[in-house]
């Protein structure tokens, strides 16, 4: 498995890999993100950009997602766990 990191990573710039929050290029690989919650709870696929969303919103409390790939970086299996009112309560309320 290759591991791409296109951008700033640690930045505090806007379009950073960590804040953008804009339209994803295509870099002619898939691209998995999290951080930016999909809109409907489950793993949204952008097919413009070949980018896989699997942030579903654990602290909502929705859900946590992963993928799990191959040795080729294919994915084998996209995991969901519907998240825990437990996890997520803070300890006041």
């Amino acid at each position: 498995m290759e591991l791409l990191v296109v951008g700033d990573v640690h930045g505090s710039h806007p379009d950073s890999v960590l804040w953008n929050r804009g339209k994803l290029k295509n870099i002619g690989k898939l691209q998995i993100i999290g951080h930016t919650p999909c809109k409907l709870g489950k793993a949204e696929f952008d097919r413009i950009s070949s980018t896989l969303i699997i942030d579903t919103g654990a602290y909502r409390p929705v859900g946590l997602t992963a993928v799990k790939e191959d040795q080729d970086g294919e994915i084998e299996e996209i995991i969901f766990e519907p998240t825990l009112l437990i996890d997520v309560m803070s300890e006041k309320g």
